[in-house]
């Protein structure tokens, strides 16, 4: 048996994806663009909109990073984790440089507040899952704690 923790895509990834797929579009209805380049923009925007990347933690403890394309498994490496002493749950704001187009304007930088399960052993952390959700964030915590036999130290948020 396995636990995934699917990774979060970021936001410009997404917003590049559809950008590249419209304009894709657009060439392949109103331009006689060469077949080439409507390739390229295409395999590019596929690729872009379905790629997801996840964590996967086993019972004996081989972890896999896996990306997969649309839900298929594109690719699988072994990831080398250290067996946690403990797991929590932290809340963290992350935040990214909007340093260009339009966003720019309103602001140098944006910021979203997540909430991370941390596995740790001595003074060394890895964080394996992170959600704005406290709640999907707080089962998946659980479930792992259980599942690996690890204590959950629950943090007041």
């Amino acid at each position: 048996m396995t636990l995934s923790f699917k990774q979060t895509k970021p936001l410009t990834v997404k917003i590049l994806g559809a950008f590249l797929f419209l304009i894709f579009i657009f060439f392949l209805l109103k331009y006689n663009a060469p077949f080439s380049q409507l390739i390229v923009l295409f395999i590019l925007s596929f690729v872009l909109l379905g790629y997801s990347v996840s964590f996967e933690v086993s019972e004996n403890f081989k972890n896999y990073r896996c990306i997969r394309l649309f839900g298929v498994l594109f690719f699988k490496q072994s990831m080398t984790i250290f067996f946690p002493d403990y797991i929590t749950v932290f809340s963290a704001s992350f935040s990214q440089n909007a340093d260009w187009s339009s966003v720019a304007a309103l602001g140098k930088e944006r910021s979203n507040v997540f909430f991370v399960i941390k596995l740790f052993k001595d003074n060394k952390h890895f964080s394996i899952f992170k959600s704005t959700s406290y709640v999907d964030v707080d089962a998946k915590a659980r479930e792992l704690s259980e599942f690996l036999n690890v204590p959950y130290k629950a943090k007041a948020l």
